[in-house]
């Protein structure tokens, strides 16, 4: 959309200077002190330890903090914020984690220097583009204090329309420790972007103003304090009305602000994120249908505030919480996913060399029942008629046979990684789903039906493991990596287990049959004292996660040419600093006020999303998504290569470098003659290049780049095309007459369906035509196979125009078809 251009370009700027850079030493003042904060002083909540022995933890962990200088400027129907408290003490707290303490440990000195190499380009890039003096380190260490940015302003009506109109405010305040120099570079942006200075105001703030059709944007700067408004033209909120906002009536005085949890005692604020409901509900209420309506009231929707998360950092770790807010947490989603309990027992069937692990409890029977109550009576009605109509068809009355029987409690657990899994890292992954079971004969009656019908009765096979029986289907199926998977499951001591393998079923039956429970320590600790109202608890190994990160990170580099000279810290430092870091467990919890999570970790939750996504994504989707990207990559290159191909040869023969007959009209060129490394055909200098000088050199009669390869041919006396020597330049004679009026570039892949797929050609034309490259005649990779100097000319009786249509088949029997521009 246009409102999201380069004029907010600044903004972006700022987060990134506040996000790389050190610590000025300057202590901030905050500028709106005198706004205060409702609810309290900032009173620090207890440890988590002590609070969790409570049944009520929800009101104990709710004490309202001084949430710093800029929530009180927000309006009080902010959508969501994020805040960034005293990033001066965060810089401090993030180098003193053990995260960041392991890293040290590593030879990453490669890193230091590119990101030093990267900082020193960025500095550079500004320098020249704004003309302001200074570094960007330097103009991030102007920035020490509280950094806020918000949405505002939310306009249910523009974002259900097709305009190019903003359709909600985006501000941003920041505490400045350095305002003189981000005053030169606010001034210097504004006049590169077309911003017009204003004078209303105050003597100490300089007000800069942006107008478009699409977006108005506001800046202002003065002695501590940056601000920055973006919105549709007909935004009601002005940086200087926001700052004069009534307590009362601001974002500060929201029950979702005065709900969020506080930070541990001796905890450093790392960031919060808030997401208010009240907007929404307020847009329901204006833009939903009737029926929508009255779901949302019959579910109590309305009661739910919003989300939160805060984190934070104490004694070396991460501690973190989230909370969906409920006004009383008579909210449907509160209601199911907090119904039930976590039972110790159940940790049972988690196998000993899991490396994640999950307990929750969830009772489906009420989930069932609250979801139909909320329906209108028609749907009501059609949802009986439905499951009347299941029963009829098979026999399973689904409210008695699933809902009642399957749950409360639920376990999960996993090892290996799915995404470095396959048959040539020897490595493997496995899979557990169990339900608890209250009436196993119903259970069993549900599986045969399914297994007869779908087919697969007869491939089931019986095992036994701890004097137990499980069943293995005898019909693998492959996976995205290629390992295949063998389903299997077990019906016993009221318990339902699914697995991936045969083996890890086995795991957990034996498992269950141990004396004491087999799962990992920290999973075992954390669920032996639950606190009322537990839900949920997990598991994640953090020693494995980030060896699973190196294993993803050697497959990239190994993967991408363009990586092979990176080099990475060893297996043995890896695994050395892994070991040094603590499991996560993460716990969740109902309570009056909603339903909350805690975590403490080493990782916190950006290490924690990053490793549980990374090694997966590495595998089955970040490797073959960056080899698409290199080669989609490459061939924008090539394409783009022809094409100053092309240019190249019209101002060569324009120029006349070449005219071997005298006629007076120039012929077309080699790369060697357009690139300059060998003189014109029938002269003894060469020219100056007509092609980038990064172009070349020609080798074996080609010139290899970006993974492709080019080769221009000329025609020979008998117009038969004839590609270039060794060195470049003319193979054999090349006829003067038919270089006057034609040539013909192709450029194939050096490694076909590693460096690129499809084969390119252009002409004298212009028109450029592309092939797939997979025709039996085709596949033309490097020096070993390469497309014959006709090989996309019409074919023998083809009466169209050579370079005229839009696909054409070419003489090697392939399809070409034109490339657009």
């Amino acid at each position: 959309m246009k409102w999201c251009g380069t004029k907010i370009g600044f903004v972006i700027l700022v987060g990134l200077c506040v996000s790389c850079g050190e610590d000025s030493g300057t202590e901030v003042v905050p500028t709106q002190a005198a706004l205060g904060t409702p609810g309290g002083t900032g009173t620090a909540a207890s440890s988590a330890e002590a609070e969790r022995a409570s049944s009520d933890r929800a009101s104990d962990a709710v004490t309202s903090v001084d949430r710093g200088p800029f929530f009180g400027w927000l309006p009080r129907d902010t959508l969501l914020a994020f805040r960034a408290p005293h990033l001066d003490q965060l810089r401090e707290a993030w180098s003193q984690t053990m995260f960041v303490k392991g890293l040290e440990q590593l030879d990453l000195g490669f890193l230091e220097e590119k990101l030093g190499s990267g900082m020193d380009f960025a500095s550079t890039g500004m320098q020249e583009l704004l003309g302001v003096d200074c570094d960007v380190p330097t103009l991030a260490a102007c920035f020490s204090g509280d950094i806020v940015f918000a949405v505002i302003d939310v306009n249910p009506a523009l974002m259900m329309g097709s305009g190019n109109v903003m359709p909600f405010g985006v501000v941003g305040f920041a505490e400045l420790s350095g305002a003189p120099l981000v005053r030169q570079v606010v001034k210097a942006l504004a006049e590169k972007n077309g911003g017009k200075r204003s004078y209303e105001g105050d003597a100490d703030r300089e007000v800069y103003l942006f107008q478009q059709p699409e977006f108005s944007m506001e800046v202002v700067i003065s002695e501590d304090t940056l601000a920055v408004s973006v919105g549709p033209p007909s935004s009601q909120h002005s940086i200087a009305d926001l700052s004069k906002t009534p307590v009362n009536e601001s974002f500060l005085a929201s029950s979702l602000v005065r709900a969020m949890p506080a930070y541990p005692e001796g905890a450093t604020p790392c960031f919060e994120f808030l997401l208010s409901l009240e907007a929404v509900w307020d847009a329901v209420n204006t833009l939903a249908p009737v029926e929508a309506k009255q779901v949302v009231r019959a579910m109590h929707l309305e009661q739910l505030q919003g989300l939160s998360f805060v984190s934070s950092i104490r004694d070396g770790k991460f501690e973190e919480v989230s909370w969906l807010h409920s006004n009383g947490g008579q909210d449907l989603i509160s209601r199911l996913m907090g119904k039930g309990e976590v039972e110790e027992d159940f940790v049972r069937w988690v196998p000993g060399d899991a490396n994640q692990a999950a307990l929750f409890a969830m009772d489906l029977a009420h989930a069932a029942r609250e979801i139909r109550e909320a329906l209108p009576a028609d749907a009501r009605l059609q949802y009986d008629n439905g499951l009347q109509g299941v029963e009829m068809m098979t026999g399973v009355n689904v409210r008695t046979d699933i809902f009642e029987n399957f749950g409360p409690q639920f376990v999960f657990a996993s090892r290996g990684n799915m995404g470095l899994t396959n048959a040539e890292t020897g490595l493997d992954f496995e899979v557990l789903f169990g339900i608890e079971i209250q009436d196993q004969g119903k259970a069993k009656k549900l599986i045969d039906l399914f297994l007869n019908t779908s087919g697969m009765a007869s491939a089931r096979r019986a095992q036994k493991a701890a004097g137990k029986t499980y069943y293995t289907m005898d019909v693998p199926v492959p996976m995205a990596t290629g390992m295949p998977v063998q389903p299997s499951y077990a019906l016993t001591d009221n318990c339902l287990l699914f697995g991936s393998t045969s083996a890890v079923v086995r795991k957990a039956l034996m498992a269950s049959e141990a004396k004491g429970s087999l799962a990992p320590q920290a999973l075992r600790e954390s669920v032996e004292d639950l606190a009322d109202g537990t839900w949920f608890v997990s598991y994640n190994d953090v020693e494995f996660q980030v060896n699973s990160l190196y294993q993803a990170a050697t497959t990239i580099v190994d993967s991408v040419p363009e990586l092979q000279e990176v080099e990475l810290p060893s297996q043995e430092s890896v695994s050395q600093f892994a070991t040094t870091l603590t499991d996560e467990i993460t716990r969740g919890y109902r309570g009056p006020k909603g339903l909350w999570t805690e975590s403490h970790s080493a990782g916190g939750v950006f290490f924690g999303v990053f490793a549980n996504a990374a090694g997966p994504i590495s595998g089955s989707v970040l490797v073959p998504n960056l080899m698409s990207a290199r080669l989609s990559a490459n061939e924008s290159a090539a394409i783009a290569t022809l094409r100053g191909i092309a240019s190249s040869q019209r101002q060569f023969r324009d120029k006349k470098h070449v005219d071997l007959d005298g006629d007076g009209y120039g012929e077309y060129g080699y790369l060697a003659e357009l690139i300059g490394s060998r003189p014109p055909r029938g002269r003894k200098e060469t020219i100056q290049s007509l092609l980038p000088p990064s172009f070349g050199p020609v080798e074996n009669g080609v010139v290899v780049r970006s993974g492709y390869v080019f080769r221009v041919d000329l025609p020979d006396p008998q117009g038969i095309p004839v590609g270039e020597g060794t060195h470049g330049g003319p193979a054999r004679p090349v006829g003067s007459e038919g270089a006057e009026n034609g040539w013909v570039a192709y450029c194939w892949p050096l490694e076909y369906g590693s460096t690129g797929s499809r084969a390119f050609v252009i002409d004298e034309s212009g028109a450029l035509f592309a092939t797939t490259n997979d025709h039996p005649n085709q596949q033309y990779s490097g020096l070993q196979s390469f497309p014959r100097g006709d090989a996309a000319f019409l074919s023998p009786g083809n009466n169209r125009d050579k370079g005229t249509r839009s696909v054409r088949r070419g003489r090697d029997g392939a399809l070409w078809m034109k490339e657009d521009l």
